[in-house]
């Protein structure tokens, strides 16, 4: 015999807790990542895809070029 199902638990059934600074719903019990601009939900799956929305964020307010030197990239010129 199958255990019986709590619907109390299912998502549709309950109302987000709030959203993040991309409209994104966040439940309770959800990873959200909290700064100056406001809060981000973890990135899930996207953790590795360049074009999600937090590194479209950090491109837009640090610039390429920022990210590369902090992440420890040198500048140099091609003579």
């Amino acid at each position: 015999m199958l255990p019986e199902i709590d619907y109390s638990k299912d998502p549709q059934n309950v109302s987000p807790y709030c959203y993040d600074i991309f409209g994104d719903e966040i439940y309770r019990g959800d990873t959200v990542y909290c700064g100056d601009e406001g809060m981000m939900c973890d990135p899930g799956a996207d953790n590795f895809d360049s074009g999600n929305q937090i590194m479209s964020l950090l491109v837009q307010q640090l610039g390429t070029r920022y990210i590369l030197e902090q992440l420890g990239y040198e500048k140099r010129v091609i003579e």
